[in-house]
């Protein structure tokens, strides 16, 4: 379920990465390495891994000129586990914490990254890497100890509203003005705008794909959240929709996405520092639609997860 593009070692910083077509560098920097982490993206529905909407140009082109790896999978189907053996390379359970059978179960009482633990951003800190991490959902944050190892480490506390990946990418870009431009540097980019979509019509993006013939089916809405054979209320967005139009509905989202990314690689280029930033873009997480008996949410452990 995962695209990635590069290898997490910080001498693959070494050799600058080849631009995407029609790259124009005229003032050479320093190598970067960016990962981009997308939640809630479904290897399957990317054109270049042979899906056959053109949902993801923009990746297209970055699968073509660099390497694309079809058999990877996520070490767990949501968001905070995903995200921690990203960053550190371990089973998510080093963040787990044991606790007495009397304390009641909260994610930030079960959740923490030890500092013991490897963390991908020391990695690069201690090879003279100037480092920053740019996060959108509050689970990604010092309260779970996510920020170690990053000099910036920008992200979303508690009720603050989530940004989105252009304000996310507005955030890197100005970072990077900062920069010398001889200094080499690790980001970490992470993206949770198709995780939102739900709740969040959108007609223009939503009727960019017609839905697909034979998926008729009107999906129950649940009471709770989360919940199986059924839309969890969480998700629902208040209206009656077929299977085929959710699955549109994320297919635009995916487009408007890719587009986005786009936009951020064009001003990298305009900074002169695309033909020398190694680009990997990776997958946490999936989305199902009905496959192991989960709408639009996932947790279930199967190959869309």
């Amino acid at each position: 379920m995962l695209l990635v593009l590069m290898s997490l070692l910080p001498q693959a910083a070494a050799t600058p990465a080849q631009a995407l077509p029609g790259a124009r560098e005229s003032r050479p920097s320093a190598p970067g390495v960016l990962v981009i982490a997308i939640d809630a993206l479904r290897a399957d529905r990317i054109h270049a891994l042979g899906y056959d909407r053109e949902t993801t140009p923009t990746l297209d082109g970055l699968a073509t000129e660099g390497t694309s790896f079809r058999q990877c999978f996520s070490t767990a189907p949501w968001l905070l586990p995903a995200h921690v053996s990203l960053l550190t390379g371990c089973d998510p359970n080093v963040a787990r914490r044991a606790l007495d059978k009397t304390v009641e179960r909260q994610v930030e009482r079960n959740w923490f990254v030890p500092t013991r633990v490897p963390h991908a951003a020391v990695e690069w800190l201690v090879h003279e890497h100037a480092t920053a991490a740019f996060v959108d959902h509050p689970w990604l944050s010092e309260l779970y100890g996510m920020h170690v190892g990053f000099e910036r480490f920008d992200a979303r506390e508690g009720r603050t509203p989530p940004r989105g990946l252009d304000a996310s990418a507005d955030a890197l870009l100005g970072w990077l003005r900062g920069l010398d431009r001889q200094q080499r540097w690790f980001a970490y980019l992470h993206v949770h705008d198709l995780e939102r979509i739900w709740a969040e019509p959108d007609p223009a993006r939503d009727s960019l794909f017609p839905p697909r013939e034979g998926r008729t089916r009107i999906v129950a809405i649940s009471n709770e959240d989360p919940c199986y054979h059924a839309i969890p209320p969480s998700r629902w967005d208040g209206g009656r929709h077929t299977l085929g139009e959710y699955e549109a509905r994320y297919d635009g989202a995916l487009h408007q996405l890719d587009e986005r990314l786009g936009r951020l690689f064009d001003q990298l280029r305009a900074l002169g520092r695309m033909g020398t930033t190694t680009i990997a873009v990776v997958g946490t997480f999936g989305v199902q639609f009905g496959e192991a008996g989960l709408y639009l949410d996932h947790g279930g452990l199967s190959v869309a997860d």
